[in-house]
């Protein structure tokens, strides 16, 4: 996979876990998580790497915010931060392709990175 196919294919991920988290917002299990992330990360960044089969060997680096209950891509690079997600690339492509699903079943996102750091 290359580089731009990475990128598009995360955009698309952020995109429905966006839309999934707006969805959901006043659910409250979402609106503990997305309050305390509020709080907790302020304007800190998080460094995103999307790996294949290694998760110790990123094929590509994005990082991005926590900014009034979605993420904002900030770039396509890797960013100092003290918060890392590592996310595989069969996992993105599940979700792009099944976003629906994604959508209506929040809980299905890959939460325990977030969650863990929050202390949750």
């Amino acid at each position: 996979m290359t580089k731009n196919d990475t990128k598009s294919l995360f955009l698309q991920y952020i995109n429905t876990f966006n839309v999934g988290l707006t969805k959901h917002k006043d659910e409250i299990v979402y609106k503990q998580i997305l309050e305390l992330g509020e709080k907790i990360l302020g304007d800190k960044l998080i460094s995103v790497e999307v790996h294949s089969e290694d998760a110790s060997n990123p094929v590509d680096y994005f990082t991005i915010r926590l900014n009034a209950g979605t993420f904002d891509v900030v770039s396509h690079e890797q960013e100092e931060s003290e918060l890392v997600w590592k996310l595989k690339d069969t996992y993105l492509q599940h979700v792009v392709d099944n976003p629906h699903d994604y959508v209506e079943h929040p809980e299905k996102f890959e939460w325990d990175w977030l969650k863990s750091y929050l202390g949750m």
